[in-house]
């Protein structure tokens, strides 16, 4: 079986908005075609920057702890779109990233809500009728 959902992370500076020649670090979330951009919240150097392969140049401490950052930043990306997966919602790049920033609104299933109406209704109709909205 072919799938037609395409997925993919990149990391890239804005060059053009460097101050004192540095940038921060942006994750791009691309579902389909479409983008979502993350800042990641790291400062960087932008002559330190290798674009190619997505990482920061050199062999420092500086340039370990952030190439890991983004090892674990583009692990923990690829791990929330494989969970929205299993969850068999529909997957989008903005449902990607929300999920990732912790900005995800919960799902309600049919049984939440009876349950919901059940509570708050309690007292104010009567057994009888309550027991139509059993779940």
């Amino acid at each position: 079986m072919k799938t037609s959902v395409t997925f993919s992370i990149l990391f890239w500076i804005y060059t053009s908005r460097a101050v004192n020649n540095e940038s921060n670090i942006y994750a791009r979330i691309t579902i389909n075609g479409k983008k979502a951009n993350v800042s990641l919240n790291q400062k960087i150097n932008i002559d330190r920057w290798n674009s190619k392969y997505q990482r920061m140049k050199g062999h420092g401490t500086t340039a370990r702890q952030i190439n890991l950052f983004l090892d674990d930043t583009k692990t923990s990306l690829i791990q929330t779109y494989r969970e929205l997966k299993t969850e068999h919602r529909v997957v989008t790049e903005q449902l990607v990233k929300a999920r990732f920033l912790g900005e995800d609104k919960a799902c309600h299933s049919m049984r939440d809500l009876f349950k919901y109406h059940n509570d708050l209704m309690e007292n104010k109709l009567s057994e009888k009728t309550l027991c139509h909205y059993s779940a």
